[in-house]
């Protein structure tokens, strides 16, 4: 209040030195030209010039009607006869002074006028940048509650007026109100019941000092923006401002809700197809490996006394690798139930030489004829990551080379950091992946090879490769190399980003 007051009190200082000064300027230029000999019509029309900047100016017509009046006082006492007297014998100045005057107030009132409208373009020009920035701003919001959030920094930034924001949906209120009264409740409900704008000079409440916008669509109601006004102003231009946000608001919250209600069916959807694939996979792909299993154990039981020492150890170790085949099973299983709820799922930051410590170690333990190169990892790597899904990731593509290539061949992980993104590559120089297959390779139930003495594939492995990536935000491709192998390229951030809160809430 104090500050407005000072304001107020400079502004009107400043209006009476630049009328004291342009007036003393215009009588300095009067006397000069009266010395020239240049008519009275010219010193008229510069008195004009210069009521004209004092309106420019000040902004005011009072201050142009008293700089006329002072100019004419100062034409008749230093120019007219008897000079150095306020007394006029010819009538026709009297009547140049009255058009002197009426036309400095019809210029002057045309400029503030002109002033006017200039600063409402203005001020409509700087709403609409406003708008588009808001709505840029929309864009980057992931839920209605950063909606608001939003539409709450832009109230506050740009309307003096105090203002309560109310979401319907999450009971919660924004802005700088903290309570209504009855009759302001009632208001507000029946702006957003009969969808119409209410308070001062509206058909209804209009002699209250509030006004409420509605936020809804025709069917949904989601909250109101309520005013306060200030000694019972509101502008044009501040109401269309805040109809603009209210209206714009519900799309977007519209829009919003209804990308929800698609994430949820395309959700319930992709949790379905997760559960008939892993009916499909148990009914085929774990009963076998089990029957394999009891039919070796059962075989070893009933003759161990009758095989030799070779056979015992061949039977073993089928046993064995249908055991790991099936643990592997079993755990893309579990991994890819777990996928299907992407809500469960909790990134850290890990280190990546430990998940790859992790990685050769499984396959440490494994049995094949395959080589593996393993990149060297800085210690100090940090991925944002659930950790034991990317070992499961690393794992499974390893797995696949070492199942669809000729023993004694090559499989080499790549690793390349860049622009805070992990680039990484699985390599094997095991004859390709047919031309007409790639496109199918991450596709359910696609198989890489028929071949009858390949390692059987559980149709599961590269399903759930790609939804791990996915999951992290990244991208999986697959290829054939210049060394006559399969190549898998995968790319995954190392940082956390915007999207990951929705999918760590576990």
């Amino acid at each position: 209040m104090q500050k407005r007051k000072l304001f107020k009190r400079n502004t009107l200082l400043f209006n009476i030195l630049i009328t004291l000064l342009i007036n003393g300027l215009a009588i300095g230029l009067m006397l000069v030209l009266n010395r020239s000999y240049i008519h009275d019509e010219n010193i008229f029309i510069l008195f004009i010039l210069a009521v004209l900047i004092i309106t420019i100016e000040t902004k005011s017509i009072i201050y142009s009607i008293i700089s006329c009046a002072f100019l004419c006082l100062a034409f008749n006492f230093f120019l007219t006869e008897p000079q150095y007297s306020f007394v006029m014998d010819d009538l026709n100045y009297y009547i140049s002074f009255g058009f002197f005057i009426i036309i400095a107030i019809i210029f002057g009132s045309i400029v503030i006028q002109l002033q006017k409208e200039v600063k409402q373009s203005q001020e409509n020009e700087k709403r609409i940048n406003i708008l588009f920035d808001l709505s840029k701003k929309f864009l980057n919001c992931h839920d209605e509650d950063e909606i608001y959030n939003c539409i709450t920094a832009c109230l506050e930034e740009n309307i003096k007026n105090k203002f309560l924001l109310k979401n319907l949906f999450l009971n919660k209120t924004y802005g700088n109100i903290t309570s209504l009264s009855n009759e302001e409740m009632e208001a507000c409900d029946f702006s957003v019941n009969q969808f119409t704008i209410v308070g001062y000079n509206q058909p209804v409440y209009s002699s209250n000092n509030f006004l409420v916008f509605p936020i809804r669509s025709k069917s949904v109601k989601f909250g109101y923006i309520f005013i306060r006004l200030i000694k019972n102003s509101f502008s044009d231009s501040e109401f269309n401002f805040i109809k603009s946000i209210s209206t714009e608001a519900a799309v977007v919250l519209e829009r919003e809700r209804a990308i929800q209600e698609q994430e949820k069916s395309e959700h319930k959807s992709e949790r379905e197809h997760f559960k008939s694939t892993l009916l499909r996979s148990l009914s085929h792909d774990l009963k076998t490996p089990l029957t394999s299993i009891q039919s070796g154990s059962l075989f070893l039981k009933e003759n161990l006394d009758n095989i030799s020492a070779t056979e015992t150890k061949e039977l073993l170790d089928d046993i064995y690798n249908e055991s790991v085949s099936l643990y592997s099973f079993v755990n893309n299983l579990l991994n890819m139930s777990k996928i299907s709820d992407r809500q469960s799922i909790n990134k850290e930051y890990e280190s990546l030489a430990d998940i790859m410590q992790n990685v050769e170690e499984y396959f440490s333990k494994q049995k094949f004829s395959q080589k593996i190169i393993y990149p060297t990892v800085d210690e100090t790597t940090l991925i944002y990551c659930n950790a034991q899904l990317m070992i499961q990731l690393f794992i499974n593509l390893i797995s696949n080379g070492i199942k669809y290539t000729a023993p004694g061949s090559t499989i080499s992980v790549i690793f390349n950091i860049n622009n805070d993104n992990l680039l990484a590559e699985i390599s094997d120089n095991g004859g390709g992946i047919p031309v007409d297959k790639i496109k199918d390779l991450f596709k359910e139930d696609k198989r890489l090879l028929q071949k009858k003495d390949a390692y059987r594939s559980n149709g599961l492995g590269l399903i759930i490769c790609k939804s791990i990536v996915e999951i992290h935000n990244g991208f999986i491709e697959a290829m054939n190399n210049d060394i006559g192998g399969a190549s898998f390229k995968f790319r995954i951030p190392l940082k956390r980003g915007e999207h990951d809160d929705t999918d760590n809430r576990g």
